[in-house]
């Protein structure tokens, strides 16, 4: 399997530090390709760039762009799985995040052993997803190979018929 590729979101250099620790301690199955210190800043270089990512993990208050209007922003354009981290315990943040669709939403400090256990279940979940759209796209491929098969069949009624029949030519619109 590839890596599951990572981003982070703190204004807090110290913060983003120790996350990205705390990623690379759950083992080599994740890449953090990205580090930011406000979310307009991540918005910013993801949309320039065309950054595909797996995960994004986002403070929730920060300047410019906040945690929660980031992942609404990314949602738009993008398919990842976020977690919320904050020093807020806001049950508003908290409902604004889980109706963005995160994960999780972890307080600050964070526990590693907390830490370590969400990213078993988000890297279960993001590989669920991989194995959901690769067999999705063997069907879409199989799809494609019995309508082909199909049309070769009708071209080769039309052609090896005796009298032809000129309303059978338009087989393509089969």
């Amino acid at each position: 399997m590839s890596s599951i590729k990572t981003i982070i979101v703190d204004d807090e250099n110290r913060i983003r530090r120790r996350m990205e620790r705390l990623v690379q301690s759950c083992g080599d199955e994740w890449e953090i390709i990205g580090m930011y210190s406000d979310g307009k800043e991540a918005f910013d270089a993801i949309t320039n760039q065309s950054i595909s990512f797996d995960l994004l993990i986002t403070d929730v208050q920060m300047p410019e762009m906040d945690g929660l209007k980031l992942v609404n922003q990314l949602k738009k354009t993008n398919s990842f799985t976020s977690i919320i981290v904050s020093g807020y315990d806001d049950f508003s943040y908290l409902q604004t995040a889980m109706r963005e669709g995160a994960i999780n939403y972890l307080l600050k400090p964070v526990d590693k052993k907390q830490f370590i256990e969400q990213m078993e279940e988000v890297k279960n979940k993001i590989y669920q997803k991989w194995e959901e759209e690769h067999e999705w796209t063997e069907v879409q491929e199989k799809a494609s190979q019995l309508t082909y098969a199909k049309q070769i069949q009708l071209l080769s009624e039309v052609t090896w018929n005796d009298e032809l029949d000129l309303s059978l030519l338009d087989w393509t619109q089969q």
